[in-house]
This record gives structure tokens, sequence and C-alpha cells, in this order.
């Protein structure tokens, strides 16, 4: 089955050695395990005591095992005179914990030799790694013994989101190994998608705390195989030397190692002092663990062949996974992509079945082999983060591609409006489609040159030159456009504003102005003439009906307001008033009154 994941393994990091436990029984050190067995606990260069009884056998034990044994026989304490040179280092040591060590001690102080130090009895190893522990299996899951390979723990995988160097050595030197050299995480085998995924979280602390508190999690039901750990651990040493060169190197000598060359690889710690080839239709670089396929191809379950991907399926380059092209899905053998029906569409590297291809809108239709469905101007055809897609509005700086029928982002030095199909370049740049080329590009027929505002694409000079007298252009038009009647173009000629009042246009507004005053000043004399012959009238019939004294203050007062407020409008029009009443209105006013 050709649709299997296979993911390359992430970083790899480098280990440097910590725990650095030793036995002693004599003047000097001894430490190969396993043909060491009995020993005084010495960490640098002095003794540790052990602390709570309840935990002892609990103590002794992960202590033998980090030190590289299998288990811990009997403990005891001894007193010999060469041990008087050795200070307590550290005190009151006690260690839980059945998958991982957690351990708590306090610092001694240098404090004088104690008779009562921890001597260690160790069951030496018959294999590196336990069954019901943590082991290193190989491509068929099988338990090895070389240091290097998927890390188990009771048949089962170790997520490692927070693995690190200081968990990596403790692993290493709990299975038995001198010390770790490197990890990584990732998929790389075929059964890793069968096995259970044990634990979660591996983290020993600090790498400088000197006893590990190790810490993780049981819950995995949100892991994936993707943080699997791979180990590779130095084996132990004994009494001959082997050079030993990581993965992605050979032996160069017996005391050097070199990177595989290009099209080769190593994918595991080799003492080889030659590189793997790389399988038919694939490649690698210099110092590679591990080959690429080529576009098209994956490779196979054994990593040791590229093949063609199916029919209707593709692989990018250094895939390990053929997914469905767009417009196809899925079909129910897992074997074979195949076109989704009519009216609906898919989207590329989809692994959706029939009934997960979408149906396009009303009034749309399949475009680009089925990938996705047409839509109206200024809208394209997007895949939200699951199989669902729609019509959605291409905003700014981004462009609606003819041909995909998607919103594009217009290239870095473009920009464009929103619901945009096309996007506007730089001065000297024409837009051809796709992106922003010279002006001067050979068969460039798409569209016009743009230019900045003001000037306009010459073809004759290849270039972007001045509008011509009286013409004016905009930002991102190659074309200058002649201004309207009564304009002229700004000094930059990017706008057109209203012209200069040249000397007959001013006559002619000033001969205009004086025809109006003279035609108001007019109009108001007439009518204040007119106003004028009315309150006389009235005064007059006034006195000849002889009305009551109080009826003749009213009626005078009256008429006297009126020619006020006449005469006070008629001042502001008109400087040149004859006042034919006002000295009779006066006089008749002050007989009333008296």
């Amino acid at each position: 089955m050709f649709f299997f994941v296979l993911s390359l393994m992430s970083y790899v990091q480098g280990v440097t050695g910590i725990y650095d436990y030793h036995l002693v029984n004599t003047n000097s050190y001894n430490m190969i395990p396993p043909t060491v067995d009995f020993g005084l606990l010495d960490l640098n260069g002095g003794t540790v005591r052990y602390g709570g009884i309840s935990s002892f056998t609990t103590t002794v034990n992960w202590m033998c095992r980090m030190l590289g044994y299998l288990s811990y026989t009997y403990t005891n304490s001894y007193n010999y005179e060469w041990m008087q040179n050795y200070p307590v280092r550290y005190s009151n040591l006690e260690c839980t914990g059945n998958v991982v060590p957690q351990c708590r001690y306090q610092e001694a102080n240098n404090m004088d030799y104690y008779p009562h130090s921890l001597w260690l009895f160790c069951n030496a190893r018959t294999q590196l790694g336990d069954p019901s522990s943590f082991y290193l299996v190989d491509k068929d899951n099988q338990h090895i013994q070389k240091g290097h390979g998927l890390l188990m723990n009771n048949g089962g995988t170790v997520s490692g989101n927070r693995f690190d160097d200081t968990t990596a050595e403790l692993v290493c030197r709990i299975m038995g190994y001198n010390k770790a050299m490197s990890w990584s995480i990732g998929r790389k085998y075929q059964f890793q998608e069968t096995s259970p995924i044990r634990y979660k979280d591996f983290n020993c602390l600090k790498s400088e705390e000197v006893f590990p508190l190790c810490v993780y999690g049981n819950d995995t039901s949100q892991e994936t195989h993707d943080n699997d750990v791979w180990l590779w651990c130095a084996l132990p040493k004994y009494n001959d030397y082997r050079l030993v060169c990581p993965p992605g190197q050979k032996q160069a000598n017996s005391n050097t190692c070199v990177q595989c060359s290009a099209t080769t690889y190593s994918p595991e710690p080799s003492e080889s002092t030659s590189c793997l080839s790389c399988p038919t239709n694939s490649t690698s670089i210099a110092g590679s663990t591990h080959c690429s396929c080529a576009e098209g191809t994956y490779m196979n379950s054994d990593g040791d062949e590229c093949l063609e991907c199916p029919r209707n399926s593709t692989a990018l380059n250094g895939s390990t996974l053929c997914t469905c092209v767009g417009g196809t899905y899925l079909h129910s053998d897992y074997r074979n992509c195949v076109p989704c029906p009519f009216g609906t569409v898919s989207h590329e590297g989809s692994m959706a079945v029939q009934v997960n291809c979408v149906p396009c809108p009303k009034r749309s239709l399949p475009l680009n082999n089925g990938q996705v469905c047409s839509c109206e101007k200024g809208y394209g055809w997007g895949w939200s983060t699951g199989e669902d897609g729609s019509c959605k509005a291409c905003p700014a700086n981004f462009y609606k591609d003819k041909e995909q029928g998607a919103c594009i982002r217009c290239p870095h030095e473009a920009t464009s409006l929103p619901l945009s199909e096309d996007c506007r370049c730089p001065s000297g740049l024409s837009w051809d489609g796709k992106s922003c080329v010279d002006c001067t590009t050979p068969g460039n027929s798409y569209g016009v040159c743009t230019c900045l505002a003001g000037t306009f694409w010459s073809e004759d000079a290849s270039q972007c030159e001045p509008c011509p007298e009286n013409h004016f252009s905009r930002k991102f038009f190659s074309v200058c456009s002649k201004c309207p009647e009564g304009t002229t173009p700004s000094k930059d000629r990017t706008i057109c504003q209203k012209s200069a009042l040249d000397p007959l246009s001013v006559v002619s507004i000033v001969l205009s102005i004086c025809i109006i005053a003279m035609v108001i000043g007019h109009v108001v004399f007439t009518w204040r003439e007119r106003r004028a012959r009315i309150m006389m009238e009235n005064v007059q019939l006034v006195y000849q009906a002889e009305p009551s004294t109080s009826q003749v203050k009213v009626r005078v007062r009256d008429a006297c307001v009126l020619h006020v407020l006449a005469v006070k409008l008629a001042n502001l029009l008109s400087r040149k008033v004859e006042y034919r009443c006002s000295k009779m209105m006066c006089m008749r006013t002050s007989v009333v009154k008296h």
C-alpha cells in the first residue's frame, strides 16, 4: 500500500556525558561494566550516603542500572584504609519510580569519610536493553544489541515532546550502553503506525542535577508517532577499542570518520569504510542518513527503492507519501485516485473519500480539472482547514488568478485593491497576469507599462516620460489625458486645476458687478419713494378724520417706525437718500405729544 506515512527524523542532538558515577574497589577506578560488579559508589572523587530504609531497595537498584548493570544483588558497608581519602559528597539519597528514576538528595559539603557510604553488588548484563523496560529495535521491530534504533518500552514507542540530552543520556545508561551519542524524533518504520505509544513528555530536568528527577505522562491519546524517539547510544567499553562512526559518516581510517558523499547515505552508526548508494530515482546531499525520492515517486516501506506514484496521484521531491491530485479522491481500495463526481471538486493532496468531494454552488461549475469551482468577478475559490471550500472575496494585495480560479497574493513589489483581478506594478514594470516584468521585455503584450503619476510610457524611448503640455496622468496609469476646458495641469502634472484669470476676464467681471449694483440701486430707490408717498397719505387721512389723541399717537408712531426701518434699509444700499417727509413727520409728532 503506497499511502503509508513515513516522515524523516526532524533533527539530531549531540549529547555530552553526564551522570558520571563509578564503582571503585581499589586505589584506582574500575569503570568497565559489566566485568566489575562490586565496589564503592564514587562520584567526583567522593562517596554517597543513602537515605530512608523504605526506599533503599529501589535506590540501589536504580544506581546499579545507571551504572550500566542490570540490577543490584545486595549492598553492605566496608571499611578499608584506602577509603579514608574519600570525603562524603552527597547524603540522604533516595530514588523512587518504576519507569524512570526520581531521586532526591542533599549536598554533604565534603564531610569527612563516613563508614557507611554506599557499596554496591550489581548483576552483570547479558544483553543491552530490557524487553519489559527500555530497549532499541530495528525496522523489523526486533530487539537489537547495536547502539542505534527506535526507542521502545514494553512493546510501545515513547513520545519525545520534552526529550532532551539529559534524558537521552539517562535512558542509554539504564539500557546498559556507555553513553548517549545523539537522538532524534520522527517516523521511519511502517510498524510504528500499529504500535501503541506508552509514555509522553519524558524529561529528566536540568543537566546540572547530580541524580536524575525524571517526569513523564501516561495519557498518550492525543500523541502521534511523529514524535517517536530514536536513540544512538555508544556501545559499552570493553578491553578492545573500535571506532564507530555516526549516521551519515564512514570510516576514513582507524581514527577518523568522514561524511558520506552526495548520492550516498549511512542510516545507522557503522564501522564501515563505505556508504550505501541511493536507490534509483533518488538522491542525497553529503552527510545524509537517507535518500530523497524524485518528484512523482515515493519510498517503499523498506526504504530501499523509489516507486512511481499511481495514476492521479503525485508526490513532491523528497516525499515518502503519494497523495491524490486535485479533482480526485481516494478509492475505497486505498490504492487508486479516481475523479470526483460531476459538479464536485477536491483539492490537491486530499485523502478524502467520495462523500467528501465538495459540490459547487449554484450557477458555478468545476474548473482546473475539478480542483476549484468558478466564482463571480473579484471572488476566488478557497479551501478551509478541513475539506470544505467556498467562494471568497479577494482581499487587498491579492488578485483572482484566471487559470486557477483562486485568490493569489500579489508579488511583493505589487499591490491591488479588494476584489481585483490583477495587480498594480511599480513604475517601469508591467503586469503580465502572473508577475511584474520589465516594460522592455520582448513579447510583453498582456498589458501596458505602469508609470508614476504625471508620466507616461514612451514606446519610442522605452521609458516613462513626463506628460506633454496641458496633459496629466494618475498613479498606475501609463497614458496621459488632456485637461478639461478652463483647467490646466498642476506643476507635477498629476491633476488638473482651474486656470488663472486673464485681464479681459477681470474687466468682464467688474462690468457685470457694476450693472447688477445699478439695477439693485434703482429698485431700492423706487421702493423707498413709493413707501414715503404711502406714509404721507396715511398721515393726511388721520387728521382729516379728526380721531382721538390716543388713536393719532398710535398711527403716527406706527408710520414713523416703518419709515425709520425703510430709511435704514435704504442707507445700506445707497448713501444718497432724500428725506422729503422727515421734517413734516417730526412736526406732526411734536403736535400730538403736546
